[in-house]
């Protein structure tokens, strides 16, 4: 919701996101150093996260493992990250500083990097 964003009525604007607008929750969540998680806690999660929830997951930084909370960024098909003082985290800043980054996330960093380039040279045309 932005709330910045009213109908002709007042009333808030929702936005939404349909399937085919390509976001996948869960491909986002499995690209996370996340330490392991058993079917159930990760569905728990992504239900959470579905419903517009912060959930806090251990990350795996540095060697070690740290709490971060997540919550769903349809707009931008990612996540947010936000450390334990709910300061904003980037990806690709938690993914770098990460000593067991494989070729995958940052494949995945590189790939959410270049969707928002397009979209705001697309933007800049209109």
């Amino acid at each position: 919701m932005d709330l910045n964003d009213k109908d002709a009525s007042g009333s808030y604007r929702v936005k939404e996101f349909p399937q085919e607008y390509g976001y996948d929750l869960k491909k986002a969540l499995e690209e996370l150093p996340i330490n392991s998680l058993d079917q159930l806690q990760v569905g728990e999660i992504l239900r959470s996260l579905k419903n517009g929830g912060r959930e806090l997951v251990k990350l795996e930084r540095n060697g070690s493992s740290q709490n971060f909370y997540v919550e769903a960024n349809p707009q931008n098909r990612g996540l947010l990250i936000h450390n334990e003082d709910l300061k904003k985290v980037l990806l690709s800043d938690l993914l770098n500083q990460n000593s067991k980054t494989s070729n995958k996330q940052a494949k995945y960093v590189a790939i959410q990097s270049s969707q928002r380039q397009y979209r705001t040279a697309k933007s800049k045309s209109l």
